[in-house]
């Protein structure tokens, strides 16, 4: 990702932020037609209480996102523990990864006492959390990571209750392979809990500029800043993944400034795509030495 500084950049083009910063943000969320589908679907998962809801969409659509987005909304009855970027070696390792997110203090047995250590630490604190009115939200990210026998681990855990009343939700984010996978025999029964699940899909062309502009005005912009005709080239480059289209609207940004242009033209997201400094994006090859076009038209 290119990095500038709140400075003059910023100051150039009228903007308060970076307008296209990676991290998941919740203020930034585009409401297009995909992401709302997929944003009704996991809202009801968790309003439901359904065992287990699932995201999946390629890389960089958004899925943490729209995650983030959701649980902000879900309400002050959830204890929320996310497991991100994990990709746990066995059940004991999984289980303190869980309890860790859950801030509860790891057990002292090792060997063949510590599994079952863990399992009784997280078993009290989800009790807890239901005598104290509340329920415990597990979000699996980067769920297609783990493994089968980490897989088959969370089924289980759902299995924990107390009075008839399930304590653990499990939301499970991944790539489009995870859904696949869950169909398999092996995960027949964690399949069969799936109660809510949604695909996220790539923006669409009629998205694109208005998602661009969503950005923009977010960061603080108050004047258009893209031409309408960046829209065919960033789309054809990014095939409509937002993390992508985010890395070429800000190189465009900094092109355009080094420029002294006060708005992005296509020619200048041309010249990004050209030079392939936006690794993964469609286009030319990166050149061995790409020099940014400082003079622009």
């Amino acid at each position: 990702m290119i990095s500038f500084d709140n400075g003059p950049l910023l100051a150039h083009f009228g903007l308060r932020t970076r307008p296209f910063d990676l991290p998941p943000d919740p203020a930034v969320f585009f409401p297009a037609p995909g992401h709302l589908r997929a944003q009704a679907v996991l809202d009801h998962g968790l309003a439901t209480r359904a065992p287990v809801t699932l995201l999946t969409g390629d890389p960089g659509t958004g899925k943490s996102l729209l995650v983030r987005e959701a649980v902000a909304r879900a309400g002050a009855d959830l204890s929320v523990a996310v497991l991100a970027t994990a990709a746990p070696r066995g059940r004991c390792e999984l289980f303190e990864l869980i309890l860790v997110a859950l801030g509860v203090p790891l057990p002292d047995p090792a060997g063949d006492a510590q599994f079952a250590a863990l399992y009784a630490a997280l078993e009290e604190r989800l009790v807890a959390e239901y005598a104290r009115g509340r329920r415990v939200l597990l979000v699996c990210d980067e769920a297609h990571a783990l493994d089968d026998a980490c897989l088959a681990q969370l089924r289980r855990l759902l299995n924990i209750n107390f009075g008839g009343h399930d304590l653990l939700q499990l939301v499970l984010v991944g790539e489009t392979d995870l859904r696949k996978r869950l169909g398999r025999p092996a995960h027949t029964s964690l399949a069969q809990l799936v109660s809510a699940h949604s695909h996220l899909p790539a923006l669409r062309g009629a998205d694109l500029p208005g998602y661009v502009e969503h950005r923009l005005r977010a960061a603080g912009a108050g004047r258009a800043t893209f031409e309408q005709s960046t829209a065919a080239p960033l789309l054809a480059a990014s095939g409509g993944i937002p993390r992508l289209v985010n890395q070429l609207c800000a190189h465009a940004l900094l092109y355009a400034f080094g420029a002294g242009a006060d708005h992005v033209t296509r020619k200048t997201v041309e010249a990004v795509i050209a030079d392939g400094v936006v690794l993964g994006a469609a286009g030319q090859p990166p050149r061995p030495s790409p020099t940014p076009a400082l003079a622009l038209g």
